[in-house]
């Protein structure tokens, strides 16, 4: 693979995070680097660290295949990985009040994290996790706020049920409320 190529795509991934911002819902800069991996399933993933990385292979593929949308679908989801340990370190750190609800959801955040569940060793228990429903949901909600429906990106058929569908139509008001804008 040459310079020019990566150096393309590099200008490609700064700007999807870049012009994406007002979805993160936090005002802190994305860091981000490539890694490689021959296992494209592996498309992105956060560290505890916060920055974001980013499979050169499985981007490759998106575009050698016709389907870039994919590059900022898993992009939005790792940034709400990222959305979720913040808020664990606001709890932490006393900024979210105990015995609320949005304690208890953080707690569940963190307990996750902690005890997470690989796709590879189990798919059910992958998709039954909070921090995983809401990432594949916001992304999904985001990229059909952007586009519409995009023939190729769907939710995990696991995830294809009336409760991930409100929590698409609750992240869908928050981007609406969040832009002043108006949809049918």
């Amino acid at each position: 693979m040459n310079n020019t190529k990566i150096h393309k795509i590099t200008k490609d991934i700064q700007n999807i995070i870049d012009s994406n911002k007002s979805f993160y819902f936090f005002d802190n800069k994305i860091e981000w680097e490539f890694f490689k991996d021959s296992n494209l399933s592996k498309f992105a993933y956060v560290d505890r660290t916060l920055k974001l990385h980013l499979n050169i292979n499985s981007i490759l593929r998106s575009y050698d295949i016709n389907q870039p949308l994919w590059i900022e679908h898993f992009i939005f989801h790792e940034i709400r990985h990222i959305y979720q340990r913040r808020l664990i370190i606001k709890y932490n750190f006393g900024e979210i009040p105990r015995n609320t609800m949005e304690a208890e959801t953080v707690e569940q955040y963190q307990y996750e994290f902690d005890n997470y569940i690989d796709l590879n060793n189990d798919k059910i228990g992958y998709y039954s996790q909070l921090i995983e429903i809401e990432a594949f949901t916001f992304a999904y909600a985001a990229m059909y706020y952007k586009y519409g429906t995009i023939d190729y990106i769907k939710l995990p058929p696991l995830l294809q049920e009336s409760q991930i569908s409100q929590i698409a139509d609750k992240f869908i008001k928050s981007f609406l409320s969040a832009f002043n804008e108006k949809r049918c």
